[in-house]
């Protein structure tokens, strides 16, 4: 979470209203200028002056505020991803407010915002239908025309913001359980599951026939018995699947392996995660499975 409060330095563009009514102090200037005259001078100088009024009013309606990120909650690909904001008032009402964040070229913002003087307002920008990956927001940027709508002003402003969108749980393979294979294991040793080869594992436990199909080096992983089940997951399970589609399954087998509430471990390109349960360690098997292939803003 992160607080920045909005600079002097900010950006500057006219709206269209802005270019309408300047045609029009154009044309109040020449007919001042053909018929010399003093009324017509004076609108001219009045309306002159609301446009230069209307400038600073619109700065004064940025400057000063101070904008805070939320932390984010991680949502499963095709669900829309809300990224919270609070914004803060120095004193002085701040009215129009939007808030705006770009994520792989498209961009994203909230509704308009009054931040009343002295007091905060929330706003969400809602992100829709974000593909699986990891999101590092690392700016965003603070506008308003209000309250004259002649120009409009914008500045970048720095945050801090990491999202997870997750694998579809997907798949109808079954879950891998806990198997029997005193035939290598040693000391009554269980069959857990796969893991990596490392340096120094014994030939004899080696997956030949997942490196035959083109899977990674892995071998067979034994563990003490506890009583208690216990799941491997791994990419070499889903080696035979599109990538995309193995992602899926190994997070279905996530969610499955939770619900049962038996041990389990997880292998993917994202990293690994030993073996245990409960919401944490699930969020944490979950964020590996987001971080294949990893996807930054």
């Amino acid at each position: 979470m992160s607080e920045t409060e909005v600079s002097s330095r900010v950006k500057l563009r006219f709206t269209w209203v802005a270019l309408y009514y300047g045609g029009l102090l154009g044309v109040l200037l020449l007919f001042a200028i053909n018929y010399r005259n003093n009324v017509i001078y004076l609108v001219f100088c009045l309306l002159s002056a609301v446009s230069l009024l209307s400038f600073f009013e619109t700065y004064r309606s940025l400057k000063g505020l101070r904008v805070q990120s939320g932390s984010v909650d991680s949502v499963y690909a095709g669900n829309p991803l809300n990224i919270p904001f609070l914004l803060c008032s120095s004193g002085k009402e701040h009215p129009g407010i939007e808030v705006l964040i770009e994520i792989e070229d498209e961009q994203y913002k909230a509704g308009i915002a009054v931040v009343e003087a002295g007091g905060v307002a929330h706003v969400t920008v809602l992100c829709s239908e974000l593909p699986r990956g990891v999101y590092t927001i690392e700016q965003c940027t603070v506008q308003t025309s209000q309250p004259y709508g002649f120009v409009h002003i914008s500045q970048t402003v720095p945050v801090d913001i990491r999202a997870y969108v997750y694998p579809i749980p997907a798949g109808d393979k079954d879950l891998p359980g806990v198997e029997s294979d005193t035939s290598q294991s040693t000391g009554g040793e269980d069959f857990v599951g796969f893991r990596r080869y490392q340096m120094g594992d014994s030939q004899k436990r080696i997956d030949w026939r997942s490196l035959a199909r083109g899977g990674p080096l892995m071998v067979k992983h034994f563990g003490e018995p506890d009583g208690h089940g216990r799941h491997y997951l791994s990419s070499a399970h889903v080696a035979d699947l599109p990538y995309e589609e193995g992602l899926q399954q190994l997070c279905q087998w996530v969610c499955d392996a939770e619900l049962s509430g038996e041990l389990y471990a997880l292998e993917c390109d994202g990293g690994s995660a030993q073996q245990s349960s409960g919401p944490e360690h699930k969020q944490a098997c979950l964020e590996l499975l987001a971080a294949c292939g990893t996807r930054q803003l």
